[in-house]
């Protein structure tokens, strides 16, 4: 069993998001956004990648081996050798039939694509934030009118029980003003069934 403290127990709602802050949100947080970001850094590396086909490849290497010759009989070295060969190339690329530009021109349409991609991921998730957001005001403002529309027809029903009270009204007033006061009571509890849904 947990008990909850009255400290814990009265903290402040937070305070509502603007649509602004919602996209922002939506922006920085959403996974499929995120993920069609990616997608496009991916491809823009693979840009690189290709265009480095065009630069000259340097390659250097070198080694290192020390050889001495000993002389068993006289405890002594004879000899000692050290080398240290290296060697440097430099290549570049002159003619492949055109495949080192198709490839290049390939990776730069499918950059340019994923950036695209990125966009309209974004305006689906926008378009699906501005759905819900505009959702949740309208089930606010239908809990708020519900909210009012019971209030008028409890003060309706007060009203005509007293009128029935002095004889001014009949019964048949009485129980109309009653159901339409559980209608609206009714009502009331669907949107906020509606809002907890949002």
């Amino acid at each position: 069993c947990i008990a909850l403290s009255p400290v814990s127990a009265q903290q402040p709602a937070p305070e509502p998001l603007s649509l602004r802050e919602c996209l922002a949100l939506a922006d920085k947080n959403n996974p499929e956004i995120q993920a069609a970001r990616k997608s496009a850094e991916a491809k823009s590396a693979g840009v690189r990648t290709s265009a480095a086909s065009f630069l000259p490849k340097v390659d250097a290497e070198s080694s290192l081996s020390r050889e001495e010759v000993v002389n068993r009989s006289l405890c002594s070295r004879v000899n000692s050798k050290l080398e240290t060969p290296a060697s440097l190339s430099v290549s570049q690329l002159l003619f492949d039939f055109g495949k080192a530009h198709q490839a290049y021109s390939k990776s730069k349409h499918d950059w340019a694509a994923a950036e695209h991609g990125v966009g309209t991921t974004r305006a689906q998730v926008f378009l699906a934030v501005k759905t819900a957001f505009i959702g949740l005001l309208k089930a606010q403002r239908a809990l708020s009118i519900a909210q009012e529309t019971l209030q008028h027809r409890e003060e309706l029903l007060k009203v005509t029980q007293e009128f029935f009270d002095s004889g001014i009204r009949p019964r048949f007033d009485v129980g109309r003003a009653q159901i339409d006061a559980e209608n609206a009571r009714l009502d009331l509890v669907e949107a906020e069934t509606r809002l907890a849904r949002e």
